[in-house]
C-alpha cells in the first residue's frame, strides 16, 4: 500500500541498501546536495530548498521494527537535513519485505533518473548473481535487448579505479564494457591496466578494440614460458615488453579495420548505385559488379590479416564470425543458410582436410561454406534439379546467366512481373538460371517449394529492392567453381564417393524430396565416414537430435556466433576429432 504522509527528517533513515548511487559508506553524494542547494537559492529561496523542484521522496516501513527508510530520493532527504526542515512530506509504501523494498528502490532509481553506467552495472550484476536470467532483467527494467544489461554489467567487474575513470568519462564505455568482459573472463590486473591506457587514447572501432581485447586474454590464458607471437605474459600480469607488443597491436588493428571499413563502403556505393540504375531501368555497367568482386576480396583479405593478427582461432570454444577469407558472397538467399557462419565452418573444414583432396557437400543449398572455402576440388550435390543446374550454368556462362537476370530484372519486381516470371518454362541453361535467381531473391522468405506437377508454387515475397547478384559476384563464384564437379545426387550417394583425407560439410536439411529425413541413417553413414579416416563437419542447433547422437560418438562441439535472432536455437558446429587430437 502507498500513502502520502508527512514524516519527521529525523526519523529518515538513509541506508546505503537501497541506494545503488552510494558513494562510499555515504549513500548520497556530497556534492550533488550542494549544488541542489545552491539551486534553490539562485531560485528565491533562502535556506535552499526549492519544494516546487521535487517529487515526493518514497518511504519504505519495515513492519517488524517500524523503522522508516528512504528508497527513492536519497539527495532530497539530504538536502532537507541541510536546509534545516522539520517534516517531508513523503510518499510511504509499507505492505511489503525488505529484498522487495531493495527491487523497488533499484528499478525506481533506474527508471526515475538513470544511474551512472558503473551504477547501472553493480545493479545489473547484483540481479544476475541472485539467480536471475538476462531476460528477465531486460523485462524487470526497461526490456532492452538483453544484450544490453549483458555488456552494462561487464562494467562492475572493473577495478576501482577504473570505474572512477568510467565515472569521469576518462574511458569510454564502449571499450570500458569491452575491458570489464575480459577482466570477468580472468584478466589480470596487469592486462587491465595496459589496456585501460589504450582505451584512453585509442580511436579505433569499439569491436575491433572488443577482438584484441579478446585475443590478448586468450594470450595470457595460453602463457607458457617462452615469448609467443610477441606477446609475453607473467601468470598474473603482463610485461612491459608484452604491454609494449599490444600496443602495436592496437595501432595494427585500428590500421586495418580502417582499411576494412573503407573497402565496406565503396562496396555500399556500388550496391547503391546498381539499385538507382535498375530503378530507373538502365542498363548496369559490367564494371560494376567487376568492381564490387574485387573490393570483396580486398575486403575479406583485409579481415584475414586482422583475424590472423588477432589469433582469432576456430579449433574449439567459442568462435566469432569472420575467420575464414569469404571469396564470394552467395549469389541465392537460402533457408537455413549459412552465410554469417560461413568462414567459420570454412575454418574447420579447413582443418580436416587434407592437402590435394576432395570437399564435399551432399546438401547444396546456398553454397555458402563452398564460395568461403573455395576448395582446389570439391563434389557439390543436391537433389534440386533446377537448382544444380543454376550452379552449373555460373560455373560455365557467368556472363549469359547475368545478362539474361538483368532482362528479368530491368521489367521490374512487382507481383505482376514476379508471377509472369513464376509461369514462365525457359529451355536456354542462362535463361533457366536467371529465372531461379530472380524468383529466389523475390518469393517469400527466399523459399523454394513445388507442387505435385514440380511447378514452383511459392507467393511473391513483396520485397521492395531484391538484392540481386551482379556480373562480379557471378564471376567470383564461377572462379570458385573452377575445380568443382555438381552432381544431382542423392546425399548418400555423394558420401559414398569420399575417401580417406576427404572432408564433408553436412547442413541437413529438415526433409529431402522423398519425405522428413531419415537422421538415423544420415548418422550412420556419418560415422561409417569418420571410422575410414574421412574428415566431417555437421551444422545443427543445440536442441538437435544430431547433436545426442554424434557427441558421444567421436564428436566435439564449437559453439557458433549467434546469428538467428532472439529465441533462435543456439548454432553448434559438430566436429569429427582430427587425427592428432586427444582421445578423451
Amino acid at each position: 500500500m502507498i500513502e502520502v504522509v508527512t514524516i519527521p527528517v529525523k526519523d529518515i533513515l538513509l541506508d546505503p541498501r537501497f541506494q545503488p548511487r552510494s558513494c562510499g559508506d555515504r549513500p548520497y553524494h556530497e556534492t550533488e546536495v550542494q549544488k541542489m542547494r545552491a539551486a534553490g537559492v539562485e531560485a528565491g529561496h533562502p535556506n535552499g530548498w526549492s519544494p516546487e523542484k521535487y517529487d515526493l521522496a518514497r518511504l519504505w516501513r519495515d513492519d517488524e521494527t517500524g523503522l522508516l527508510y528512504v528508497i527513492e530520493g536519497f539527495h532530497r532527504v539530504a538536502l532537507a537535513r541541510e536546509c534545516g526542515l522539520v517534516d517531508l512530506p513523503v510518499f510511504l509504501i509499507t505492505e511489503c519485505d525488505a529484498d522487495e523494498a531493495v527491487k523497488i528502490a533499484e528499478e525506481s532509481n533506474l527508471k526515475t533518473n538513470p544511474l551512472d553506467p558503473v551504477g547501472e552495472a553493480r545493479v545489473y550484476r547484483k540481479a544476475r548473481e541472485s539467480g536471475a536470467s538476462w531476460e528477465s532483467i531486460a523485462r524487470r527494467f526497461d526490456r532492452r535487448p538483453t544484450s544490453y544489461y549483458q555488456q552494462r554489467a561487464s562494467l562492475a567487474y572493473l577495478s576501482p579505479g577504473a570505474q572512477d575513470d568510467v565515472r569521469r568519462g576518462l574511458i569510454p564505455v564502449g571499450y570500458a564494457e569491452a575491458i570489464g568482459n575480459v577482466v570477468r573472463d580472468g584478466a589480470s590486473p596487469g592486462l587491465e591496466k595496459t589496456l585501460v591506457e589504450m582505451a584512453v587514447t585509442t580511436k579505433t572501432r569499439i569491436e575491433a578494440f572488443r577482438r584484441l581485447a579478446d585475443s590478448l586474454l586468450r594470450k595470457q590464458k595460453g602463457f607458457k614460458t617462452t615469448e609467443e607471437d610477441g606477446l609475453l605474459f607473467d601468470a598474473a600480469e603482463i610485461t612491459d615488453l608484452g604491454a609494449s607488443a599490444a600496443r602495436d597491436a592496437l595501432v595494427e588493428t585500428t590500421l586495418l579495420t580502417g582499411l576494412k571499413d573503407g573497402w565496406t563502403a565503396i562496396t555500399s556505393a556500388a550496391e547503391t548505385q546498381i539499385r538507382r540504375l535498375r530503378k530507373a531501368k538502365l542498363t548496369v555497367p559490367p564494371q560494376l559488379g567487376t568492381l564490387i568482386s574485387e573490393i570483396d576480396q580486398f575486403r575479406a583479405t583485409t579481415e584475414h590479416e586482422l583475424a590472423q593478427l588477432l589469433g582469432e582461432e576456430t579449433s574449439s570454444g567459442a568462435v566469432s564470425v569472420g575467420t575464414g577469407v569469404v571469396h564470394c558472397r552467395p549469389f541465392l538467399r537460402w533457408v537455413g543458410g549459412k552465410d554469417l557462419l560461413a568462414g567459420v565452418l570454412a575454418g574447420l573444414v579447413r582443418e580436416r582436410l587434407a592437402p590435394r583432396k576432395m570437399y564435399l557437400e551432399p546438401f547444396l543449398g546456398s553454397g555458402a561454406v563452398f564460395l568461403a572455402l573455395a576448395p582446389e576440388q570439391a563434389i557439390l550435390a543436391d537433389s534440386i534439379e533446377p537448382l544444380i543446374e543454376t550452379w552449373k550454368a555460373i560455373q560455365k556462362v557467368p556472363e549469359k546467366v547475368s545478362g539474361a537476370l538483368d532482362r528479368l530484372v530491368l521489367q521490374g519486381a512487382t507481383e505482376e512481373r514476379f508471377k509472369a516470371v513464376r509461369d514462365s518454362s525457359p529451355r536456354k541453361t542462362y535463361d533457366v538460371a536467371a529465372r531461379f535467381i530472380y524468383l529466389n531473391w523475390t518469393a517469400f522468405n527466399g523459399l523454394y517449394r513445388v507442387n505435385r506437377e514440380g511447378k514452383f508454387n511459392v507467393s511473391w515475397g513483396r520485397t521492395s529492392s531484391p538484392k540481386f547478384p551482379t556480373l562480379g559476384e557471378l564471376t567470383a563464384a564461377s572462379k570458385a567453381l573452377e575445380g568443382a564437379d555438381l552432381v544431382r545426387w542423392d546425399y548418400r550417394q555423394t558420401l559414398k564417393t569420399a575417401v580417406p583425407g576427404d572432408c564433408v560439410y553436412i547442413d541437413p536439411p529438415k526433409a529431402a524430396e522423398d519425405g522428413p529425413l531419415d537422421l538415423s541413417t544420415l548418422v550412420g553413414e556419418v560415422l561409417r565416414l569418420t571410422g575410414e579416416g574421412v574428415g566431417v563437419v555437421v551444422s545443427a542447433t543445440v536442441d538437435s537430435p544430431l547433436r545426442e547422437m554424434l557427441l558421444p560418438r567421436g564428436f566435439d562441439e564449437v559453439l557458433l556466433a549467434d546469428t538467428r535472432g532472439k529465441g533462435a536455437p543456439r548454432q553448434v558446429a559438430l566436429v569429427s576429432r582430427r587425427s592428432n587430437d586427444e582421445t578423451r
